[in-house]
């Protein structure tokens, strides 16, 4: 069932007999334009996971879920094209696995009500201690990507390539953003967020799904836009690609690649990117991961990944440096070779088969078929199991040749290793 409770709150339940807890994400969601908004949302994130007033510590929030039988929550963000989000998750056993008889999931729901809209904050700002320990523990994290090269030298190719702010910045923001926030500008944040930004709840399992309206039609949110518009972020085309390098003491050297993917936001040509990047890079049995890793030995690891929301495939490889010039033209004839439509039909059955199973051994996650459901709301398109599979299957080779055509290198970035 998907509602609107009141304009610009989405509800959405699923109920199911497949899983022996009941999963909650309650998302706010909107438009971000700076780095400094991301820092403010993921502190925010950091602060709300802690603390409220009625339990003021960590420790004091760990034994209410204790006494909810081991109830899993937390706080998460992330991404998707245009938008931000900042998402509660909280994970409770159901009722019916319980030898007392107790309203389990309804206990849950006041305590994530408490964990939302009651902050531990007094006189217009967040109590300062958890503000301070939560702001140190944010920037001791920032600080750490230093020891993930990999992911170290995604950003950097992200931060070179795309031309807006937000985008370029990684999703959780940046130490000079950070260092800038007050407990008292935090807290003017939250209030609008609360007030303002798109709400979605995704409620999965075992369930009652009047009573779960009932519940959270109940929540303190007041009405607001209806609407976040199209999320999709797509950047003008470079004619030439760009090329950066950095230099790191490390032991091997990160060279990856952004292409740019022109697509429509629905449509067949989203299954035939989903073809397209299992077998140039997504796969185990990819052109990248077979040709470049396995039978060439250039790379330690090499694969790509699709960002639907933003029009980009990502290449990520890890090398020697003395043989970076030799990867980027065996990485360039991958696609090449797709592009001449070099692929065995047994080839694409075998990606097509393994992306399906892939698919479907998803649907056996409680927590993906939340955030299933909040991605298609916000693009407005329900694709049901069978209809997926069925729009996988119609992908023919002639329309992966076509894409891969259309592809556009637009971003060459080297995380150099140095002895």
């Amino acid at each position: 069932m998907e509602k609107e409770l009141r304009p610009g709150i989405i509800l959405r339940t699923i109920a199911t007999k497949q899983f022996t807890t009941t999963n909650v994400i309650f998302s706010f969601t909107k438009k971000v334009d700076s780095a400094k908004e991301l820092t403010l949302r993921t502190l925010l994130a950091y602060v709300l996971e802690t603390s409220c007033q009625r339990w003021p510590t960590q420790a004091e929030v760990a034994r209410e879920l204790s006494r909810l039988y081991g109830a899993g929550f937390g706080t998460t963000i992330n991404r998707r094209g245009k938008v931000h989000s900042l998402n509660f998750v909280l994970s409770v056993i159901n009722d019916r696995f319980l030898s007392s008889r107790e309203d389990l999931l309804d206990a849950s729901l006041d305590f994530l009500k408490e964990m939302i809209f009651s902050p531990l904050a007094g006189d217009k700002e967040f109590d300062q201690s958890t503000f301070a320990l939560q702001k140190k523990n944010l920037s001791s994290y920032m600080d750490s990507l230093v020891e993930d090269p990999r992911l170290l030298a995604l950003y950097g190719l992200r931060g070179k390539y795309f031309a807006d702010s937000m985008q370029a910045t990684p999703q959780y923001g940046d130490k000079e953003s950070l260092a800038e926030i007050s407990p008292q500008e935090l807290y003017d944040y939250y209030q609008q967020m609360i007030a303002n930004d798109f709400v979605q709840i995704v409620v999965c399992g075992d369930i009652n799904e009047e009573q779960i309206e009932q519940k959270i039609s109940s929540l303190p949110l007041r009405p607001r836009k209806g609407s976040l518009g199209n999320i999709v972020y797509d950047q003008s085309v470079l004619p030439e690609a760009q090329r950066f390098s950095r230099s790191m003491k490390l032991r091997q050297t990160k060279f990856d690649f952004a292409y740019h993917l022109p697509l429509k936001t629905k449509g067949q040509d989203f299954f035939t990117a989903v073809m397209l990047n299992g077998i140039f890079g997504g796969d185990p049995q990819s052109k990248l991961f077979l040709n470049v890793r396995e039978k060439a030995s250039l790379a330690y690891y090499a694969s790509s990944s699709f960002d639907s929301l933003r029009n980009i495939l990502w290449v990520q490889t890890g090398i020697q440096a003395s043989n970076q010039e030799r990867v980027e033209k065996l990485v360039l004839q991958q696609l090449k070779d797709i592009q001449q439509g070099k692929i065995s039909a047994e080839k694409m059955e075998n990606i097509r088969q393994s992306l399906i199973n892939d698919y479907v051994s998803r649907l056996d996650s409680q927590s993906m078929l939340g955030v299933r459901a909040q991605i298609d709301y916000l693009l407005d398109e329900h694709i049901d199991s069978s209809a997926w599979i069925s729009r996988i299957n119609k992908v023919r080779m002639e329309d992966i040749v076509d894409l891969a055509n259309k592809m556009k290198l637009q971003t060459i970035y080297c995380l150099q290793g140095e002895a």
